[in-house]
């Protein structure tokens, strides 16, 4: 059994965009970088994952997601497509893993873009929610920290840029090691 520990940063519609509905989904929220770090039982790093996926529906980056994530229209232009990055992830993963995150909002969009691409979700296992598991195991209030907030509370220095999929998930990792 391994852990994953995932991340993704998405793009979102500008003021003036529509995003596409497709398969039931419209496009709210469409995944442009993946980031992963896989973990052994022993919470030993196995290897990681990182992409960046060529969107389909928000093909423009959005101007806020583009200062926040540092991903630009040329990086999302060369990326490769939803499916082959699934593809990829899926054999990253292997058969037996968990998937853990920080926060609600990773599992949600990646079934909504899965069912977008009209692409199976059966193969999703069970998801844990480590900042609920940060607030319970360091006994504080039973609401939402940052991934910031829970860094320093664990004086772990990330020396790299947040609001990048592969270092957000390399830094729940570093926290996942302390719970």
């Amino acid at each position: 059994m391994n852990y994953i520990v995932l991340d993704m940063e998405w793009n979102q519609p500008g003021y003036a965009d529509t995003a596409l509905c497709r398969n039931g989904v419209c496009m709210k929220n469409e995944i442009i970088q993946i980031g992963a770090v896989k973990l052994t039982e022993n919470k030993e790093k196995a290897g990681v994952f990182e992409c960046i996926i060529k969107p389909v529906s928000l093909t423009s980056m959005n101007r806020m997601i583009k200062q926040l994530t540092g991903i630009t229209d040329e990086m999302i232009d060369k990326g490769e497509s939803f499916e082959s990055a699934i593809e990829r992830f899926k054999a990253f993963c292997g058969d037996e893993f968990v998937i853990l995150i920080w926060g609600y909002d990773d599992i949600r969009i990646l079934k909504s873009n899965l069912m977008f691409h009209g692409l199976d979700t059966s193969w999703l296992p069970a998801n844990y929610n480590l900042q609920m598991i940060f607030a319970s195991q360091a006994n504080l209030e039973r609401r939402q920290y940052s991934l910031p907030f829970a860094l320093e509370h664990y004086e772990i220095s990330a020396d790299e840029k947040l609001h990048d999929a592969l270092n957000d998930a390399i830094s729940t990792a570093f926290v996942c090691y302390h719970l």
